[in-house]
């Protein structure tokens, strides 16, 4: 029988964290700069103040971070010119969909999956219903599902947009059914 991968808590920072406060401490000094930082990139002094001290953080902030400081959330590098755009919010119900098939194109239920991207199962299941994740925890999963951080993000216009197309579709008629019964059409 093969032994467990090890597993991180649900706190842990994984190693972007640590990066992304190295990355941060070089670019602001003070923390008055980083106040001002924290305010125009979005996410505010106290998510930035978390970030520089390596502490977990939302994805959505993450990103926003690195889309702040020119950096790809996934390598904390530049992004190379064929990495999607960060667009904004994150579609977690999308995610959640994408995650689903990529994990059935695999072969693998959710517990395998859970162990291939050192996460718990019940943070697959979570992910896979739409859940907003931690940063970490996001990164991982989109590395198992084989697609850039930023692909499930949209402009919050795009996503009314796709509210909108959702809750307005008509539903489809009831398919005909046969009598149980006779085994007539109606």
């Amino acid at each position: 029988m093969n032994p467990r991968p090890a597993r991180r808590s649900c706190g842990d920072r994984g190693p972007e964290a640590s990066r992304l406060a190295a990355a941060l401490r070089e670019r602001f000094p003070t923390h008055l700069a980083l106040r001002d930082f924290g305010v125009t990139s979005g996410v505010g002094y106290t998510v930035a103040e978390r970030a520089l001290e390596g502490r977990p953080i939302a994805a959505l902030d993450h990103l926003r971070i690195c889309a702040a400081l020119g950096l790809d959330p996934a390598t904390l590098e530049p992004p190379s010119a064929d990495a999607p755009r960060f667009g904004g919010a994150i579609l977690w119900v999308t995610f959640g969909a994408a995650l689903t098939v990529a994990r059935h194109l695999k072969g693998h239920d959710q517990r395998t999956a859970a162990m291939e991207a050192s996460v718990s199962l019940a943070t697959v299941s979570r992910a896979e219903h739409g859940r907003a994740l931690g940063a970490a925890i996001y990164l991982r999963l989109c590395a198992y599902a084989g697609k850039h951080p930023h692909f499930w993000t949209v402009t919050p216009e795009r996503a009314e947009a796709v509210a909108r197309l959702a809750t307005s579709a008509p539903a489809p008629e009831p398919a005909a059914a046969r009598d149980c019964f006779t085994g007539d059409m109606p």
